[in-house]
């Protein structure tokens, strides 16, 4: 069994640029056709991403003292990804959204997010997959 395998069962959805774009315009549908309708929703992600970006700082301040050099990257071996949660999330919540669907590229033992680097994850916290705010 590969490495690949062996993280990732199942393959995630919406990896091919032209399904993003289908998610980008079932969304930009449903806001056309619904849009007043929807504040609640807007709101209620807003919210969520103020209450994630307020939690940030002191989960960074955390980690800088539990794993300040991040010898066990606890995000390689989980399977990210964002779900159709995490895309409403982002498209109603926040005026950035992001470009493609979270991938994988092969590392040394283990396939690697395309968001980490040596320092941690490039993209803030309000930005990333659900799944991924679980790891500090």
């Amino acid at each position: 069994m590969t490495a690949m395998s062996y993280y990732q069962i199942h393959p995630l959805p919406w990896q091919e640029r032209s399904e993003w774009r289908e998610v980008i315009v079932f969304l930009d549908t449903i806001k056309r056709v619904h849009g007043p309708d929807l504040e609640p929703v807007r709101l209620l992600a807003q919210r969520i991403r103020f209450l994630v970006d307020s939690l940030s700082g002191p989960i960074e301040k955390i980690c800088a003292v539990t794993c300040p050099d991040c010898r066990d990257v606890c995000c390689e071996r989980a399977t990210i990804w964002y779900d159709f949660k995490d895309i409403l999330y982002l498209y109603f919540g926040s005026d950035i959204f992001p470009d493609r669907q979270i991938k994988k590229v092969p590392g040394q033992d283990t396939p690697l997010c395309i968001h980490l680097t040596q320092t941690g994850c490039l993209l803030p916290r309000s930005q990333r997959p659900f799944v991924c705010t679980w790891y500090f």
